[in-house]
């Protein structure tokens, strides 16, 4: 019961309940009391993923999963006991329903950051919660849901705690821009109709349970349509359990969907002391990225994020700072523009290196071809649908330095892979080409800006 991730709460929160269901019985009753006394301190351990403010590290997905069994496990306490002994306070959990609304797009499907799957949050505790929480609003969302249009269906929790007096006594509103200060990620959209434009830039530490190397990854989706989305897991089973642990932090993030490479950001190629493109980071210390401002307003907003922790290597021992010779970059950052009316998205980098170092700026997109860029390279046409119809975005490249070009990359081409291929065969790295194990996902298009010996990347 050592466990802190989503897992205490799964199961243990479903042994109470069964405690909880027969202890009734009279020859039950020291039994099942003995275990739930046992039991309650320990569902504890899980909880902290919810602190500060509900954004949840560990994707919306498993956010989902954990939460259902919880809530539920809440319910149990309070209709067979009474009380949930302080453990409906736990510190995020109410704010943790805002961060699933945030972190959807406009239909309602997740950002499936880190081990998330592409689909609908659809938790049909919204209900209970609003009632165990008292706040009416989250009814209000429920039904929202509910009465979209978007094929989201009633469960079983949504007819046992709908309550219509809810429903009638408030109005959902709910802010455009959103920061998650747990998951250091901002999302920001151009409205919530089913048409909007969502987009986001996520940072926080890189090594967390369910993680990916993933620092600056930023997110473009309109209606239900992704342009520049996220990867998500990998198949859980994909070593076979003879080359390496998925969840063993010396293989996983070696698998090409847990690696820098297929996420949309900025990474370094070559570098002995990051080699993975960025370094492990973790929460357990204050150095991984982090979003240094949200700046909102009705027709635009903008973030920031400071990635300098993630193209450093890891610090040892927690408050020792790095030397100087250490240090591969002393500054780097990340902005997300949402301008002109919320209808275009600007991404600025501002990178400085120690010393001249081979620099990759990418993108991931399923729906790029090979003859969408332009001669000089500064232009992209993406097709692809919005508000029903087909359509193309236009990616352009703002910056004046001649020397930087957009590339399509269609295939695992070097130098971006040769630390992040799919596999381990016997310590190994090697491609999914040349081994057995065919279950790693393959790559998609990617969009790529090489900045190969540069000391400066500010474009």
């Amino acid at each position: 019961f050592a466990w802190t991730n989503n897992w205490q709460s799964v199961c243990l929160s479903g042994m109470i309940i069964s405690a909880l269901a027969i202890m009734e019985y009279d020859d039950m009753q020291d039994t099942c009391t003995g275990l739930i006394e046992m039991l309650l301190p320990r569902v504890e351990n899980s909880v902290h993923h919810y602190a500060p403010d509900g954004s949840y590290s560990e994707s919306p997905g498993y956010w989902e999963y954990s939460t259902r069994t919880f809530m539920l496990y809440l319910a149990a306490l309070e209709s067979a006991a009474g009380t949930s002994y302080g453990i409906l306070d736990t510190v995020g959990l109410h704010e943790s329903y805002y961060f699933v609304l945030n972190i959807t797009d406009n239909y309602y499907y997740a950002w499936n950051f880190h081990d998330g799957s592409r689909s609908r949050v659809n938790s049909a505790t919204f209900y209970m919660a609003a009632e165990l929480f008292d706040d009416p609003a989250l009814a209000k969302a429920r039904h929202t849901m509910l009465t979209s249009n978007l094929g989201i269906g009633a469960e079983m929790y949504d007819v046992l705690y709908f309550n219509p007096e809810l429903i009638e006594s408030t109005e959902f509103e709910a802010d455009l821009d959103y920061y998650g200060k747990n998951i250091e990620t901002v999302t920001m959209r151009s409205s919530w109709d089913k048409y909007g434009i969502f987009t986001g830039l996520h940072a926080g530490a890189n090594n967390v349970v369910h993680g990916d190397i993933d620092s600056g990854n930023f997110y473009l989706a309109t209606g239900n349509y992704i342009w520049f989305g996220d990867r998500g897991s990998e198949d859980y089973n994909v070593s076979n359990f003879k080359h390496g642990d998925y969840f063993n932090d010396s293989y996983r993030y070696l698998y090409y969907n847990k690696s820098i490479v297929s996420h949309n950001s900025l990474y370094v190629v070559g570098n002995p002391k990051i080699p993975r493109g960025q370094s492990f980071t973790s929460l357990e210390t204050d150095e991984y990225a982090k979003i240094e401002i949200l700046h909102s307003e009705a027709n635009g907003a903008y973030t920031i994020a400071d990635l300098t922790p993630s193209f450093n290597p890891r610090q040892k021992t927690s408050g020792t700072p790095l030397s100087e010779s250490d240090k591969v970059t002393s500054s780097a950052r990340r902005g997300l523009l949402f301008t002109n009316s919320r209808s275009t998205i600007v991404v600025q980098d501002e990178v400085t290196f120690k010393e001249a170092t081979d620099f990759i700026w990418s993108a991931e997109c399923a729906h790029l071809t090979t003859d969408a860029i332009t001669e000089d390279g500064k232009t992209v046409y993406i097709k692809g649908v919005f508000n029903g119809e087909r359509t193309t975005l236009l990616a352009t490249l703002l910056s004046e330095n001649a020397n930087l070009k957009f590339k399509i990359v269609t295939d695992r081409e070097e130098p971006y892979l040769k630390y992040s291929d799919t596999t381990i065969n016997d310590g190994v790295i090697v491609t999914k080409t040349n081994s057995e194990n065919l279950k790693a996902s393959d790559p998609y298009n990617r969009l790529v800006i090489e900045a190969f010996g540069v000391t400066e990347f500010n474009d």
